[in-house]
Formats: C-alpha cells, sequence, structure tokens
C-alpha cells in the first residue's frame, strides 16, 4: 500500500503594514470622533505627497521609521506652511501609528494600573503642589513610569545604570523627560517631600544626556570605521 505523506504548508509570512492599513483602521475604529477622525485620516493622505509615493500602499507603515524620517526638529518648509504644521501633522501621524499598532491601548493598560508608581505619581504630584513646585514637572516624571512599567520595574528597583540605557536608547524628546524626571524625584527626596520608601533604594545620579548621546555616536562611528 502507498503511504502519501503531505508536505506541510510553510505559514505565510504577514504582510508588512501600509499607510492605506493605517487609513483603513482610522475610518473603521470606533475609538475617534468623527471630527478627529477626518482629521487623522487628512494626514495619513498627505503620505502619498509627502513621501513621494504614488499610493498610500506604497508606503510603510512603521512608527520607528517615521519618527527617525519625521523628528520634531525637522521643520522643512518647502513640505509645510510653518512648524506648527509640521509639529500638528506629525503628532496626528504619530497617534494613528500608535493606535493601529496598539502601542496606544498598551499605554492606557500602563497607566491604569494600581502599583507602586500610582502611588509614587499620586505623591509626587501632591508635594509639587503644597511645595509650589512645577506641575508640568509630573510629565516627565509619568514618561519615567511608563517607561519603567514596560519593563516591569517598581520604583524602588530603578538604578542609574539602568536609567541611563533608557536614555542612551530613547529619543531626544524622551531622553530630556527621563533626566528630568531623575532630577524632580532625587529633588523631592533631598527636601524629604516624598517618603524614600517609595523611591529607588539608592538614590539616582544626575544622567548627562548630551554625554549619553556622544557615546552612543562614538560607538557608531567606531563600528563604521570597523566596517
Amino acid at each position: 500500500m502507498t503511504i502519501h505523506l503531505s508536505t506541510p504548508q510553510a505559514p505565510t509570512p504577514r504582510r508588512a503594514s501600509n499607510m492605506q492599513d493605517v487609513l483603513d483602521h482610522v475610518l473603521a475604529s470606533p475609538r475617534y470622533a468623527e471630527a478627529t477622525r477626518i482629521d487623522y485620516a487628512s494626514a495619513i493622505k498627505r503620505c502619498v505627497s509627502l513621501y513621494n509615493a504614488n499610493r498610500l500602499t506604497d508606503v510603510p507603515a512603521d512608527l520607528a521609521a517615521f519618527q527617525r524620517r519625521w523628528p520634531s526638529n525637522g521643520f522643512d518648509p518647502l513640505r509645510f506652511k510653518g512648524k506648527r504644521a509640521h509639529l500638528a501633522w506629525r503628532r496626528k501621524m504619530q497617534a494613528a501609528l500608535r493606535e493601529y499598532f496598539g502601542e496606544a491601548a498598551a499605554g492606557r493598560e500602563r497607566r491604569s494600573r494600581d502599583d507602586d508608581w500610582a502611588i509614587l505619581i499620586a505623591v509626587t504630584e501632591t508635594a509639587l503642589i503644597e511645595t509650589g513646585g512645577e506641575i508640568t514637572s509630573m510629565i516627565p516624571v509619568r514618561t519615567l513610569a511608563d517607561v519603567a512599567r514596560k519593563a516591569n520595574l517598581p520604583p524602588t528597583e530603578l538604578t542609574t545604570p539602568i536609567v541611563a540605557q533608557w536614555v542612551e536608547a530613547a529619543a531626544p524628546g524622551r531622553r530630556r523627560s527621563l533626566v528630568r524626571a531623575v532630577q524632580t524625584l532625587e529633588a523631592l527626596r533631598a527636601s524629604a517631600a516624598i517618603p524614600a520608601d517609595l523611591l529607588p533604594a539608592t538614590p539616582l545620579q544626575d544622567i548627562d544626556e548630551d554625554a549619553e548621546m556622544d557615546r552612543v555616536q562614538r560607538m557608531i562611528a567606531t563600528k563604521a570605521e570597523l566596517m
């Protein structure tokens, strides 16, 4: 008797996402108000001309690649009427991409956690109000909390080397936020405005964001020379 063995089919590789996929998601998602939907759709459709593409399907949907290609300080007067227009378009595109890839939902989940970071955030906000500090300092602290939650690290387990690695890997805007968060928390520790048992066990040293960037650029240059 002849036995026919079936050859297992290789899994079909997932097609890379493109901006048409992101547009379709925006148009179909119930999360958006109608005005926001129209606004985001208009921003996405601009990608055809901004990328010199024929259609949206020709433009890859990749958040990291988008941020590299369109940095916040990369205003081009030939493409945008002004810096505000550039930043507004960039903000809408990043929001749409984050929602499409699930990063926005993941961020909402992290912010909703009832954990040690939630306690520290609440205590820090109260301390800033009571000491007359800048309440806007909470923005960097929340950024640090988000990065730490991604790594499943409570505030007491943070160390200077760990935060320095995050600073090194972060985009410029987030890098500054992480450095400022450390400065805020350590200033409140020094003034005894926050209970020490809520903070990193060992005080965090001030991190020089420019030095971290210089070190990364030196590493990149060294690798390029060796190639």
